[in-house]
Order: C-alpha cells, then structure tokens, then sequence
C-alpha cells in the first residue's frame, strides 16, 4: 500500500480517533490492543499492518503534529527578534494541530515524550532562522537561544495544555511566553 492510500489513511485515522476516545476514560497504560481494535472496528491483524503498539500510534501522531509546527516555522521570515516571536506564537497557536488529543496526552505519562520532541523541533526550526539574522561571530550562540526560546514557549504551551479549562486562551497564553522570552522575569515581580 502507498503512503497516501486512501484506505491507510482512514484506517490510522480510525486507530487514532479510537486511541483519543479511549484516553477520555483511562490512562494509556491501561489500554489494550483488543480494546483498541475493538473500538477502532478493526481486526488486531489489521492494527500490526500499521503499528506495532500504542506508543507508536502516539509516536506517529506526535511526529505529524510536530511536523506541522516546524513547517509553519519555515515559513516566518526574520526581520526582528520580537517580530520573529510574535509570528511564532502565531505560527505555532495557528498550526493545524489536534489540541484536544495532545491534551489528553499531556495528561498522561507520555507528555515527557511530547514535551521533549516539541522543544527539539522548533529548537531546531528556530535555530535555523537565527543563524540566518545573527552575524557569523554570535551563530554557534543561535543554538542556545534557540533552546531557550523553543523550551520557553513549548513548556508554558504544555503547561496550558494540562489545564483543563485554562482562563488564558491558547494565544494568551503564548504571548505570555514571548513576552518571558524578550523581557524575562523582571517585569513580571
């Protein structure tokens, strides 16, 4: 079967949406393949021909969200660091992402995997367009900023993610986060 096959699509598509419903009621740790399959509609046969457990159906869709993020990423053009950011809350609050799946993930014991890979990826994203503005002697310093910023805005995104009803919005919330980003702690106290 091609990547792109209509009926593969639909098949991991069903896996997922079965996962998601599942997570609503327990932890991932808890699930099983059979209850999986059975509310997927599919056949445990079926479920190996595309995964080869529940971590690499999280694996996958975190891999695809993460994808998103870092092409929305590609796209902002850097002509200040502040303009930067503010277009990568955007970007990133923007992005087509299932915010109620990676909530329930973020509620689980497998957030440490989301959170890791989140900060990775739009680390690496934004150390790129950094070393693009920055002048050769302060590039090998693009990295750390990068890091900093990526953990900054990722962590503080997760952290309202965790929250059930949160009082900021989602954008709010990642203006907070640009706002420690540029300005640090000093105003804030």
């Amino acid at each position: 079967m091609r990547k792109n096959d209509i009926r593969l699509v639909k098949t991991q598509k069903a896996i997922r949406l079965a996962l998601f419903r599942l997570l609503d009621k327990k932890p991932i740790e808890k699930i099983t393949i059979t209850e999986l399959t059975a509310k997927a509609g599919i056949c445990r046969k079926t479920f190996y021909l595309h995964f080869h457990s529940i971590g690499e159906v999280l694996e996958d869709f975190n891999a695809e969200q993460l994808k998103n993020i870092e092409d929305s990423i590609k796209e902002i053009p850097f002509t200040d660091l502040r303009s930067f950011l503010v277009k990568l809350a955007e970007s990133i609050t923007s992005a087509p992402l299932d915010l109620d799946y990676m909530r329930n993930i973020a509620a689980t014991a497998q957030s440490y995997r989301l959170e890791f890979n989140l900060v990775a990826a739009t680390a690496d994203s934004v150390a790129v367009k950094l070393k693009e503005a920055l002048p050769v002697a302060k590039r090998e310093e693009a990295e750390r900023y990068a890091l900093f910023i990526s953990s900054t805005i990722s962590l503080i995104i997760l952290s309202w993610l965790r929250q059930p009803y949160a009082a900021d919005s989602l954008e709010e919330t990642a203006q907070t986060a640009i706002d420690l980003c540029l300005n640090g702690l000093h105003d804030r106290f």
